[in-house]
């Protein structure tokens, strides 16, 4: 009995031991490296990886999860390097707030805060762009510009209308709890774009969702561009 006894005690202090530097790892684990693996990987992404469309461990699946994913941290690293600076002083009013929040919650309402910042800041980027983009003078012009062609299809599809109606209502007896929730988050992403916060450069005046495609468009070109959740954004291929 003593022998068992003593071989229980030394599995439970083994067992304490083991247990007491995990709880270490957690709370003494750099806040930096804990952040940096915060990876926000789409919802599209994980339907190909779980459809077998694109393996996460080859080295091309490994290449386009790093294209298309990004970490929280490299986005506040990026605006504070970047674009905490940037100086806004045009008078935007209540009117320039409801159109961004709206065309941001057609394009983006289901994707992470830096993609709704991404679409808004390509509205305001277009107001301010001369040559090809000197006729729109302000937000909603833009978003209904129709110089060359329809430039937002949800101003053609019905989507921006039904926008702004949830904009004006906030009715959950009219619509449907996840699509006030997404206009909520929109309208704040709208404030942080009409307050000056950038996650693209000034000269990004496009995006769409032909990830791969408009990706090796510009590659050929030697364009730059950035690819945020299901949106790549680029200066023109």
């Amino acid at each position: 009995m003593s022998r068992l006894f003593s071989g229980k005690r030394i599995l439970k202090v083994l067992v304490i031991a083991a247990l007491t530097a995990v709880v270490g790892v957690l709370f003494f684990m750099p806040a930096d490296k804990a952040e940096a693996s915060e990876i926000l990987l789409p919802g599209f992404v994980k339907d190909m990886i779980a459809s077998g469309e694109i393996d996460p461990k080859d080295e091309k699946g490994k290449k386009y999860i790093e294209d298309i994913t990004f970490s929280k941290k490299d986005v506040e690293a990026e605006y504070e390097k970047t674009y905490k600076k940037t100086k806004w002083n045009d008078s935007f009013d209540k009117t320039d707030l409801k159109y961004l929040s709206c065309i941001i919650y057609c394009e983006a309402n289901s994707m992470s805060e830096e993609g709704k910042i991404a679409v808004g800041n390509v509205i305001l980027n277009r107001l301010r762009a001369k040559g090809d983009w000197a006729h729109v003078t302000t937000i909603k012009e833009v978003i209904y510009d129709r110089k060359w062609a329809v430039q937002f299809s949800p101003t053609i599809n019905g989507s921006l209308k039904k926008a702004l109606a949830l904009y004006k209502s906030m009715d959950p007896s009219e619509f449907r709890e996840w699509e006030i929730e997404y206009m909520e988050d929109s309208i704040q992403a709208a404030k942080q774009v009409l307050r000056g916060k950038k996650v693209i450069p000034d000269d990004f005046l496009y995006f769409n969702g032909s990830v791969t495609r408009t990706k090796e468009k510009c590659e050929a070109a030697g364009s730059t561009y950035r690819i945020i959740g299901g949106h790549i954004y680029f200066r023109n291929t």
